[in-house]
């Protein structure tokens, strides 16, 4: 089974000898080797050229989405107290109604997200751990020769 997944195969495409664990992308119309998946977000494939950057890439934004969600729900908690008291001022001025809803939403949809991605963020460093790609995951499911 070793000798089947480490010999070289022949791209029709590309017509090159395509290495072990090389696959290739019908939208960049590339052989990339250790290819996980082509990401719309970056706009490339992610391969092993770049797999470090798009895990950093799924980390700052899962931090980002954390950071503003949190300082949202700060600010319409906070505000929540001053807008039906006059005589207490806050730093912000007064907020509308909408303006709480609008953030609110925002607050909710920006937790959602962050949900998201760092369940993505948590996958894609069960593959590196793990030492396979996306694309892999499904094909090698009891054995891995490159662990």
């Amino acid at each position: 089974m070793v000798i089947d997944l480490l010999k070289y195969r022949w791209c029709r495409t590309c017509k090159i000898l395509k290495p072990p664990r090389t696959h290739h992308c019908s939208l960049c119309n590339v052989c990339v080797l250790r290819m996980d998946h082509h990401c719309p977000w970056v706009g490339n494939c992610v391969g092993i050229k770049n797999h470090k950057f798009f895990v950093q890439f799924l980390f700052y934004t899962t931090f980002g989405c954390a950071y503003v969600s949190l300082t949202m729900g700060i600010f319409t908690s906070n505000n929540f107290s001053y807008v039906g008291n006059g005589h207490r001022k806050s730093p912000y001025g007064r907020v509308n109604w909408s303006d709480k809803q609008s953030l609110t939403m925002a607050s909710i949809l920006s937790i959602a997200l962050c949900i998201a991605i760092s369940l993505l963020l948590f996958t894609h460093l069960f593959f590196i751990f793990s030492s396979q790609s996306s694309i892999e995951s499904g094909r090698l499911q009891d054995y891995n020769p490159f662990y």
